[in-house]
């Protein structure tokens, strides 16, 4: 790329970063990572933060760590690694490094979202880039659609969490760089998943599992799919396997449901449940997801039947490793929290999977056009399915992006701080 087109991309950022992100995508002379990756720095160094939200919380944990110094940042890092107590400091290594490197070195709290934006934008770009090496959607409706519901799946807004979507898009890109080249790396970078958020550790057994059969028997892999809705682990096997391990078990306890009165209670689904919204806060928090992923599963595994035909080993894998979470969350029912962010990785899976064979089914001529009509109308309507997520997301996103992302991003530093979708009301 040469220094006019990169000054020229400069200028556009400090106009407008929305600006820049769409005209770079469009345009295609940048990397899509690259890209992703400046867009969630400013993203998130502007991002609205709320009291309550995750952001919140976060940004008040980098106020413990101002004047943790180097010795004791080691010892707790220590700590976690072999999973000891580390009491009023977190358990997991990515949140502790984050806030350590905001908190003590940089001794601004409001940096650790330009850092976790820039981290989260890299991992996400170098999926969605990844999928787009290969894969041209403009000629194919299907395509377009399947395109729109893994981009607004797990978003920008997502940055707020730090952890837990960084971790997933960071397991994605890391699988996905494995299934593509059997790299040793790319497998050691798999199994470092669990550094950014410790339940991904369990995430990684049906991606092993996944990765290491290359290739199961189909009546196998329907009939694991239909029990997994009938069999559910119990919380109490986790915690006897785990039975020497305090902060293991603390966890399992603390993402269990508890029994009150006789009825199992899960204190995250009850919240999710009662919260009040709109349409598409009710239905696209969690239904519309879980109901849309198990019927693209459902259509995947009709048309997995013909896989021998034109499915591609490697888009083969990554779908048997979506279904194989999905089954896995499926199993692990007996938490709503471990349950519904399995599920989410399962969807990213099942939405990367489901767009990489379709990209194979239109190459191919060696296709039964008749079962493959049918599974398409059957993607058209269980798409429809995905909407409330999809207004969702895009409200999420716009209620924590700053309206100084339209415009100069300066005035965020002379002015008060305000979201797109407060200013699309004020003007409504």
């Amino acid at each position: 790329m040469n220094k006019s087109i990169r000054f020229y991309h400069l200028i556009l950022l400090f106009i407008s970063p929305i600006v820049f992100l769409i005209f770079s995508v469009i345009e295609n002379k940048l990397s899509k990572t690259i890209i992703f990756t400046i867009f969630g720095a400013i993203y998130g160094f502007l991002m609205v933060i709320q009291d309550g939200n995750d952001s919140s919380r976060h940004i008040e944990n980098v106020s413990h760590y101002t004047e943790l110094g180097l010795t004791s940042f080691l010892q707790i890092l220590i700590k976690i690694l072999v999973f000891t107590k580390t009491d009023g400091f977190p358990k997991d290594i990515y949140a502790h490094i984050m806030y350590w490197i905001t908190g003590y070195i940089f001794k601004s709290k409001y940096l650790l979202f330009l850092f976790g934006g820039a981290i989260f934008g890299f991992f996400y770009g170098w999926s969605i880039e990844k999928i787009y090496k290969t894969v041209k959607i403009s000629s194919h409706l299907i395509l377009i659609i399947l395109t729109i519901i893994l981009i607004t799946h797990r978003s920008f807004e997502n940055i707020q969490t730090l952890r837990s979507w960084t971790g997933m898009w960071y397991l994605c890109s890391s699988t996905l760089f494995f299934v593509f080249t059997t790299k040793k790396k790319a497998f050691v970078l798999i199994l470092l998943a669990p550094f950014f958020h410790l339940m991904l550790g369990l995430i990684l057994v049906p991606i092993l599992i996944g990765i290491f059969i290359k290739r199961i028997n189909y009546l196998i892999l329907v009939s694991l799919y239909i029990s997994s809705f009938f069999i559910s682990f119990q919380s109490e096997i986790l915690i006897k396997i785990v039975d020497d391990n305090e902060v293991v078990q603390e966890k399992v306890q603390m993402y269990s449901a508890k029994n009150v009165g006789g009825v199992m209670v899960d204190k995250l689904e009850e919240r999710t449940n009662k919260s009040s919204g709109n349409w598409y806060t009710k239905f696209g928090k969690t239904d519309s997801v879980y109901l849309v992923t198990n019927l693209f599963i459902i259509l995947l595994l009709a048309i997995l039947r013909l896989q021998p035909l034109f499915i591609s080993k490697e888009t083969h894998q990554i779908i048997v490793i979506g279904i194989f979470i999905a089954i896995f969350a499926n199993y692990m029912d007996f938490s709503f929290a471990f349950y519904s962010r399995t599920m989410a990785t399962a969807s990213t899976f099942i939405y990367i999977g489901s767009i990489f064979l379709w990209s194979e089914v239109f190459k191919s001529k060696n296709k039964n056009l008749k079962l493959i009509s049918r599974v398409k109308v059957g993607y058209y309507l269980a798409s429809i399915l995905i909407i409330p997520k999809i207004f969702l997301s895009i409200s999420a996103f716009l209620t924590l992006m700053s309206f100084y992302i339209f415009f100069t991003p300066i005035l965020y530093f002379v002015t008060d701080n305000i979201s797109v979708l407060s200013v699309i009301k004020l003007l409504i």
